[in-house]
């Protein structure tokens, strides 16, 4: 797919906007999109020799803004801005936005640039993500080098089914002739890429082997019957060691006999700057270590990188590794309110309470999980709710396997006549901020336009 016309003079605009500032600040959102978004138009600054901040926020109200602006200097916001044109509007300084989310509301100043997919009859919510828009202003400047960010921040918004499609495609292909991400035909397997296999078929959930699941024995038994040492040189052996050969086997075995139905073919897009072997190789799975950077409150690390900082990868992944607890401590604390009926469930509603012991960072992760959970049935809405700052909540919405409903127009019903209410995100998934005061009413409202749905 081209740019359109239309959107290459939006970008156009931009560039010119760009060079007529000296500094800036920089906000940015603190999800996997948000901070590959970040860091292509950090780079993007510095090769100007434009001075910029950089202050990564969860949610762009007018407190953050009080937090962040401290004078007349122009704003740059990337993968957020767009829902907030009213708000951003009452400033008086420049302002760029590039942005992927559904705009609400329109610029009305030259000095104000808005660079949104949408407004040029682009799927956002599919066809591009926020570190897509970016990439498309470096790219305007001559920047293709920065393409990767762009996949990266595309795969942790999940557009890729089946393929990307619509300017992903062009962002991809841009990626693949600068040499920084190639493609694999593989499977939906995460840690194919990095972890021993042995180890992966044993004690990977998500693939659930019958006899296998939970032994490294017979795991290793496994892959002695498909002709695949477990050991090469007295080291484990990875995926990524196999021959050609006997990664088909290996892949059509799994494709028979797993466990629970999850696994399909699929493309990894892996990133040349990491070695085979590295937990970061895979850029999905890159978006995943960002995203637990965002919700530990170190989207900085993540940011960082993204660019590939040194000792930053490293940094990102050791924070993984306290999210992952800090989800396991969460999981806990949800199954046992459940068992003792402490979480609403109406008919078609489940509502998550996490206020004062779910950090508002992981809110939408525990919905997503449930949501995905074999025991929630099919077309359960998930309500997650945890206490933010400054008096807010945060709220996160997410339905239990299926996808035709549209997450963000439900959410934007539910809040609808709560006073400092509003509502983000996409069709899949989508959430709000209001003050905790007026949670109970987004509780009534939720039930009674929810709980008797059909299911």
């Amino acid at each position: 797919m081209m740019i359109p016309p239309t959107l290459d003079e939006t970008l156009q605009q931009a560039v010119a906007w760009l060079k007529q500032q000296r500094k800036v600040i920089l906000i940015t959102h603190i999800d996997a999109d948000g901070m590959s978004a970040g860091a292509i138009m950090s780079r993007v600054l510095t090769r100007l020799g434009i001075q910029h901040s950089i202050h990564p926020v969860q949610t762009l109200d007018a407190p953050a803004l009080r937090r962040i602006i401290q004078d007349d200097t122009p704003l740059v916001l990337t993968d957020l801005g767009s829902g907030q044109v009213s708000l951003l509007s009452q400033l008086d300084q420049p302002i760029l936005i590039l942005d992927h989310h559904e705009p609400q509301g329109s610029f009305h100043r030259e000095d104000h640039v808005h660079v949104n997919p949408h407004e040029h009859g682009i799927d956002g919510g599919r066809e591009i993500s926020g570190a897509g828009v970016a990439y498309l202003l470096a790219r305007t400047l001559g920047m293709r080098d920065l393409a990767y960010a762009g996949i990266i921040g595309a795969l942790g918004d999940v557009q890729e089914q089946d393929g990307f499609h619509g300017l992903n495609q062009l962002i991809l292909q841009d990626a693949e002739e600068e040499g920084s991400i190639i493609r694999e035909q593989t499977i939906s397997l995460y840690g194919l890429h990095s972890r021993p296999l042995a180890r992966l078929l044993a004690y990977n959930r998500d693939l659930a082997l019958k006899g296998v699941q939970g032994s490294l024995a017979a795991a290793e038994r496994f892959l002695e019957q498909l002709g695949i040492p477990s050991m090469r040189e007295g080291k484990p052996i990875h995926y990524y060691q196999l021959s050609r050969s006997e990664r088909q086997r290996l892949i059509a075995a799994l494709l028979v006999q797993q466990g629970n139905g999850s696994l399909t073919p699929a493309t990894a897009y892996l990133l040349t700057d990491e070695p085979p072997g590295s937990p970061l190789r895979d850029a999905r799975e890159f978006a995943t270590v960002l995203n637990a950077c965002g919700r530990m409150d170190l989207p900085s690390i993540g940011i960082a990188a993204v660019l590939n900082e040194p000792g930053a990868r490293r940094k990102a992944l050791a924070i993984q590794q306290e999210y992952r607890r800090a989800i396991s401590e969460a999981m806990q604390w949800y199954q046992q309110a459940r068992s003792e009926g402490l979480i609403i469930q109406d008919e078609g509603l489940m509502i998550i309470d996490g206020r004062g012991i779910i950090r508002p960072q992981l809110i939408g992760t525990i919905a997503s999980i449930i949501s995905y959970d074999d025991t929630t049935p099919p077309g359960m809405i998930i309500l997650s709710i945890a206490q933010a700052e400054e008096g807010k909540c945060k709220v996160s919405i997410r339905i239990a396997k299926r996808e035709e409903e549209n997450m963000h127009a439900i959410m934007q019903v539910i809040i609808r006549g709560i006073p400092g209410a509003a509502a983000g995100g996409h069709e899949n998934a989508a959430g709000a901020i209001l003050p905790c005061t007026h949670v109970a009413q987004l509780i009534r409202n939720a039930r009674s336009l929810l709980a008797k749905r059909n299911v």
